[in-house]
C-alpha cells in the first residue's frame, strides 16, 4: 500500500483505477481456486503439496523456488519499511542492528506462537490502520487539487503492475484460513472475496489523496529513491499532525502485510520441510522466515520499493496467479480428480482468460525489466 502511489504515479489516477480493478477481479479469482484445491484435502496442506499432487517433481521444485522468492522478497520489503518507524516512535535514528533486534522482538514471538496470536494482534492493528486511515483522510483531503489527478499516461501504468500485483497478493495464506475456519466454504469464500474487495477501495481513497496533493517531481523523487508514499507526503505537506498520522498509519498498513506474509511463509516451510509445529520446531521456522531478511534489510537499507517490484513482477504472478490455474486445470482435466464439493464456475474458458491475462503480466514485466520494451 505504501509503494502503490509512488509506483503508479507516472501513469497516473485514472489509468491506475482501471489497473487496480483489472488485478482485483484476477487474484479475485485465482484465490478462490486455490481455495477449491484446498477444499479437494481432507488433512491441513499447504501450495507446496498442492502442487507436488498435481504437477509433479518439476512443479514441486518451481513451486518452492518461487514461492520462497516471493515471500522472502515481501519479508525483506516489510522488515526494512518497518525499521523506518521503529526508528521515528522512539524519536532517535537507531544502529540498524539495533532496530533489527527491536524488530524480532515485536513479530517473531507473534509468528511463533500462530494463526490465533495473529489473528488477535492483527485485529488490534486493523483497527489502528481504519482509524489513523480515516484521520489521514479527513486532515488530507482538503489539499488535494484536483488538476494532478488529470495527468494520464496509460503505458506507463503498465509499469505498476509488480507492485499492483503484490498489493492485492493474499493466496499464501488460504490455505491457513481454509483449516483454520475448518474448512466452512461459505466463511472462506466471503474472507477472500471481501476481504481482497476492501483493499481495492481503500487503495483507490489513497491513490486519489497522495496522487491529488503530492507534486508530480516529488513523487518522482520518490520512485528514484525507493522511498515508500508518506515521505514525499510529508515533505509536501510539513505539517506535524499529519506526519505523526502518517507514520502510525504506514506502520498498521506494513504490521499488517508482515503479519500475514510471515504466517503463510511459515505453515509452506512447515509443510515442505515436514517440520513439526512443536517449540524446537516454531523457534527454527521463525529463525529461517526473519533471519535472513533481518541480514538483507541490514546490508541493504534502501531496498523497499526494489524488493516490492522484485517479488510482484514475476514471483507474484506466478505463484499468486499461474500456480492456482495450472494445478487447477491438472486436477480436473489431466489427472481427471473430480471430488464433490466446491467448484470455481466457467471451466476451460474462463482459466484460459486468466492465464493469458496472467501470461501477458509476466511478458510485459520481463521486458521491460531487461529493457527490451521501453517509454520514451
Amino acid at each position: 500500500m505504501l509503494g502503490l502511489p509512488i509506483a503508479t504515479s507516472q501513469g497516473g489516477f485514472f489509468p491506475s483505477l482501471v489497473i487496480y480493478l483489472i488485478t482485483w477481479l484476477f487474484m479475485a479469482s485465482t484465490g478462490l481456486l486455490l481455495l477449491e484445491m484446498c477444499l479437494w484435502h481432507d488433512k491441513e496442506t499447504n501450495i507446496v503439496t498442492l502442487a507436488k499432487k498435481t504437477l509433479g517433481k518439476v512443479g514441486l521444485v518451481i513451486t518452492w523456488i518461487v514461492y520462497l522468492y516471493l515471500f522472502y522478497c515481501l519479508t525483506i520489503a516489510y522488515v526494512v519499511g518497518t525499521q523506518s518507524f521503529i526508528n521515528f516512535f522512539l524519536g532517535q535514528e537507531l544502529n540498524i542492528w539495533i532496530s533489527s533486534a527491536i524488530f524480532l522482538i515485536i513479530f517473531a514471538p507473534v509468528i511463533y506462537i500462530g494463526a490465533r496470536a495473529v489473528e488477535g494482534i492483527n485485529n488490534i492493528f486493523m483497527v489502528g490502520l481504519i482509524v489513523s486511515y480515516l484521520i489521514f483522510i479527513i486532515l488530507g483531503v482538503s489539499h488535494i487539487q484536483p488538476e494532478r489527478l488529470t495527468h494520464m499516461n496509460f503505458k506507463y501504468s503498465l509499469v505498476a503492475f509488480p507492485v499492483i500485483f503484490v498489493s492485492f497478493g493474499y493466496q499464501g495464506i488460504v490455505p491457513s484460513i481454509t483449516f483454520y475456519l475448518k474448512k466452512n466454504v461459505k466463511a472462506v469464500r466471503l474472507c477472500i472475496l471481501i476481504g481482497s474487495f476492501i483493499p481495492f477501495v481503500v487503495y483507490i481513497f489513497w491513490e486519489a489523496l497522495v496522487l491529488g496533493i503530492v507534486p508530480q517531481s516529488f513523487l518522482t523523487d520518490a520512485l528514484v529513491n525507493g522511498e515508500s508514499a508518506i515521505t514525499p507526503f510529508q515533505k509536501m505537506l510539513g505539517l506535524k499532525k499529519i506526519s505523526y498520522v502518517g507514520q502510525f498509519f504506514g506502520f498498521f498498513a506494513l504490521a499488517t502485510s508482515l503479519l500475514g506474509v510471515t504466517l503463510g511463509l511459515r505453515d509452506f516451510l512447515a509443510d515442505g520441510l515436514k517440520i513439526k509445529k512443536n517449540a524446537k520446531g516454531k523457534v527454527f521456522l521463525c529463525s529461517l522466515i526473519f533471519i535472513p531478511p533481518v541480514l538483507l534489510g541490514i546490508y541493504y537499507p534502501r531496498i523497499f520499493l526494489r524488493a516490492l517490484e522484485l517479488a510482484g513482477g514475476i514471483g507474484g504472478a506466478l505463484i499468486l496467479g499461474l500456480l492456482p490455474i495450472v494445478m487447477v486445470w491438472s486436477k480436473r482435466y489431466i489427472k481427471k480428480i473430480d471430488h464433490k464439493g466446491y467448484h470455481v464456475a466457467g471451466g476451460k474458458p474462463f482459466l484460459i482468460l486468466l492465464a493469458a491475462f496472467c501470461l501477458f503480466e509476466i511478458t510485459f514485466v520481463t521486458l521491460y525489466s531487461l529493457g527490451i520494451l521501453k517509454f520514451s
